[in-house]
């Protein structure tokens, strides 16, 4: 025999608040992976900026570094430029 119509609609309604719960509890989720994922995004983004502080603080160490060796090189190729010109009256300075 098929079910009367108030045992349908008591079915229905027990389905319905099943559903809800279902619905509530897909919600709860969602928020709390929104936080997860937000929280995450945070601690990565403070990490990826200490990352690029660091580097950038190496990039300029290297510069410097950089800097003072062309200063040097470009010294030594002066010096010896002129010591290379000058050479007949440096030997004969020096008496060789």
């Amino acid at each position: 025999m098929a079910p009367n119509l108030q045992e349908r609609v008591g079915v229905a309604e027990a389905e319905i608040d099943h559903l809800e719960e279902k619905i509530d509890q897909v919600q709860s989720n969602l928020r709390e992976f929104h936080t997860e994922v937000k929280t995450k995004l945070e601690d990565m983004q403070v990490a990826s900026t200490r990352q690029h502080r660091e580097l950038g603080e190496k990039i300029a160490n290297l510069e410097k570094i950089k800097d003072r060796w062309i200063a040097w090189v470009i010294g030594a190729a002066f010096a010896a430029q002129i010591i290379l010109q000058n050479w007949n009256q440096i030997s004969r300075l020096l008496g060789k």
